[in-house]
Parts: C-alpha cells; sequence; structure tokens
C-alpha cells in the first residue's frame, strides 16, 4: 500500500498498476517480540487481538492506515 500512497500524492507523476491484492500478502508470519519471562502479557495480546479480529476493529484500523483489509482471515 505504499506504492499506492506515494502515487495517490505525486499529483500523477506516479501510478500504480495490476491487481490489487488483499488479505495478508506480507504479513504472514508477523511476530511481536515480547520477554519469555512474561506469559501474562502474552496472553492478554493475544486475547486483545483475538477480539480486534472478531468486532471488526482490527480489519478498521487496516482499512484506514492501508486503504485495504489485511487482517488475518480465518
Amino acid at each position: 500500500m505504499f506504492a499506492r500512497d506515494r502515487a495517490s500524492k505525486s499529483n500523477g507523476a506516479l501510478v500504480t498498476s495490476g491487481p490489487l491484492l488483499v488479505g495478508g500478502i506480507m504479513a504472514t508470519n508477523v511476530c511481536l517480540g515480547i520477554r519469555k519471562n512474561e506469559p501474562e502479557l502474552q496472553a492478554l495480546l493475544n486475547k486483545a487481538l483475538a477480539e480486534m479480529v472478531a468486532d471488526g476493529t482490527l480489519a478498521a484500523t487496516s482499512q484506514e492506515w492501508f486503504g485495504v483489509d489485511l487482517s488475518p482471515k480465518g
């Protein structure tokens, strides 16, 4: 989405082409580093992410920032 953003701000100097890819195309193994001795933090993060997926917040945030829903499916 970086390219699309830059093209839209270039006053026509840049254009994008090809199909719009949606889904977790570049984020299949995204991770967040946390300390091994903090399983409570991992549980809180996993719960928050699951809730965001379930209520659509993650999809809405992705749409807002990237212009496409890149949230995990299924």
